[in-house]
């Protein structure tokens, strides 16, 4: 769905140029994939998080499209479920992901 919606065949170009626009201004939890890239990539993204109750966290999620020093791109999407873990342990798991997609990346 963020390829598509990236290369605009999921809404019309005003709507998808506003949603990427918002997915890259979105300041909500920069502990999670913002905080596993380094400051030359650029992360338009959407944080999710459930509640908790009895101690487990149903979700915590963060969804995006990196988008590297030479300009490439690629989604990536981590989904947390029925997490016991804290909420800075989370979003550093997260933060791991991104930061191991972006090691792994070749241009």
């Amino acid at each position: 769905m963020l390829a598509k919606l990236y290369n605009g065949d999921l809404l019309t170009a005003h709507s998808t140029a506003f949603a990427l626009q918002a997915m890259a201004d979105c300041s909500t939890f920069p502990d999670r994939l913002k905080a596993g890239t380094t400051g030359s990539w650029k992360v338009a993204h959407k944080t999710g998080t459930s509640g908790t109750w009895n101690g487990t966290t149903a979700a915590t999620n963060d969804v995006g499209i990196l988008t590297s020093p030479d300009g490439s791109r690629f989604a990536v999407a981590v989904f947390l479920a029925e997490s016991r873990s804290t909420s800075k342990d989370r979003a550093a798991a997260i933060a791991r992901i991104a930061s191991s997609a972006i090691r792994h990346y070749r241009p």
